[in-house]
């Protein structure tokens, strides 16, 4: 079984373009950790999220969605930009 592909690069480099044109060539499973997060705040935008609830509770919310079923399943994973920040990010 191959081993997941995560995407880390800054904000606007392509992260998202690039998975999920690898996922669909791979017939993979692609999760975008910023859209997840965003869900999870019940928000249509990973942009909404941030400004309605603030970076605390995003980064929160994306470390919480970076241990989500969906993301342990996904072959191909886009993180935020700012994942490496979010305090107890791996």
């Amino acid at each position: 079984m191959a081993l997941p592909i995560y995407l880390l690069g800054l904000r606007g480099s392509g992260k998202s373009t690039l998975g999920r044109a690898l996922a669909s060539r791979q017939r993979a499973l692609f999760v975008d950790l910023d859209d997840l997060t965003a869900s999870l705040l019940k928000c249509p935008t990973p942009a909404e999220a941030l400004n309605k609830h603030g970076q605390a509770a995003f980064r929160a919310a994306e470390l919480k969605a970076l241990g989500s079923p969906g993301v342990a399943r996904a072959k191909v994973v886009a993180l935020g930009g700012g994942t490496p920040t979010a305090p107890g990010a791996p």
